[in-house]
């Protein structure tokens, strides 16, 4: 972990105060991404998704699975389970919140390797054909909105391809999210084609991101670009995790100039995923788990600060926070302790300080 020197006011956790002439950023461009025990029936989803609310987001991210909809084959083979998706889509709308899925996970029977949870689909049709029946149940218009005329309709305009192809530590290394050996570019490409197409037809609206790059993403982008990707998507989804939050920056105009290159310096980014997990096994233990806390609060305040001011020049459409809540007790794995909140032993749910940060920033936005 780098240290900072950080200012009075930054220490502070200073509220939104945009430099002059300086427009506010637009609804829906603080979010937070949901996942763990926000989602796997550890703790209320409703209650979750109204806390998220009340703390200034208008917009989350969460995985939208394949295997959870079509479980045991295809649908001229096998009912189709649409029941946790509605739900979820259901519990967000009454919530004002907008939701920005993620497409993955391939059914056993779809997968390359069946043995393997995100090993990727192993024709890129069917996960195609998947993709385009969610767009015609949620998208702007969608059968889910016909028949639930009571809820707000926050039809679904931006659709992730899956999550993390590039595990973004070389130009072919895959990620833990694609369980395949080998490079990976050109099967990707053929999964974000089948699924453009698919989710177009059935909403010529909707926009398609392109799958949540990490790491070096530059370099995955310009493999992608290599591979043919370039018309096959509407927005670039990026998770620009480091260490020094100056650099997150630094990260998004690496891709500005690659996707510049290539007739791209128009289309938005959308940081799917953005934040600093409050642990480091050295630090964590050095300093204990409060001071780290404080460190992850301060990140977040000079992250959000300058992805605000330069949310224009970057065309920064979004940012999501991952993750709400996390449980903050693993020995070894550091998303674990990335949460805004932590879930504590006896199932409470605790604010962090970059909760705190998050809310300044995100409640002065929509009250602007």
């Amino acid at each position: 972990m780098k240290p900072w020197v950080l200012g009075a006011a930054l220490a502070a956790l200073i509220a939104f105060a945009p430099s002059a002439g300086a427009a506010p950023p637009p609804q829906g461009f603080y979010g937070v991404a949901i996942s763990g025990p926000a989602v796997d029936g550890t703790l209320s989803l409703p209650a979750q998704l109204q806390r998220i609310r009340h703390a200034g987001g208008d917009q989350v991210t969460v995985a939208f699975n394949w295997a959870d909809v079509d479980p045991d084959g295809p649908p001229e083979q096998a009912p189709e389970h649409w029941e946790s998706l509605d739900r979820m889509v259901t519990l967000a709308a009454r919530r004002h919140l907008r939701i920005v899925p993620v497409l993955v996970q391939a059914p056993p029977w779809a997968r390359t390797d069946p043995s393997r949870p995100f090993s990727p689909p192993k024709d890129p049709a069917a996960f195609g054909e998947w993709t385009g029946r969610v767009a015609a149940r949620y998208g702007t218009r969608g059968t889910f909105w016909e028949s639930h005329r009571s809820l707000p309709r926050l039809a679904i305009r931006d659709w992730q391809v899956w999550n993390e192809p590039s595990g973004g530590n070389g130009v072919d290394d895959p990620s833990v999210f694609w369980q395949k050996d080998g490079p990976w570019a050109d099967d990707y490409v053929a999964l974000l084609k089948a699924a453009h197409t698919a989710v177009r037809a059935a909403d010529p609206s909707a926009r398609i991101l392109l799958g949540g790059l990490v790491g070096r993403s530059w370099e995955a982008l310009k493999l992608l670009y290599a591979s043919g990707a370039g018309p096959y998507f509407e927005r670039v989804a990026l998770h620009p995790y480091t260490g020094d939050p100056h650099d997150v920056d630094t990260i998004l105009r690496f891709c500005r100039t690659e996707m510049a290159k290539h007739g791209d310096a128009k289309v938005a980014l959308v940081l799917t995923e953005f934040g600093w997990p409050s642990f480091n096994s050295d630090e964590y233990k050095r300093l204990g788990a409060k001071k780290i806390a404080r460190y992850q609060a301060r990140w977040a305040q000079t992250a959000i600060a300058e992805l605000t001011y330069e949310r224009i020049k970057l065309r920064i459409a979004s940012i999501f926070w991952f993750t709400w809540v996390s449980h903050d007790t693993s020995a070894g794995d550091a998303f674990d302790y990335a949460g805004l909140t932590r879930l504590t032993r006896g199932g409470k749910v605790v604010a962090k300080p970059s909760l705190k940060v998050f809310s300044r920033w995100a409640l002065k936005a929509r009250r602007r």
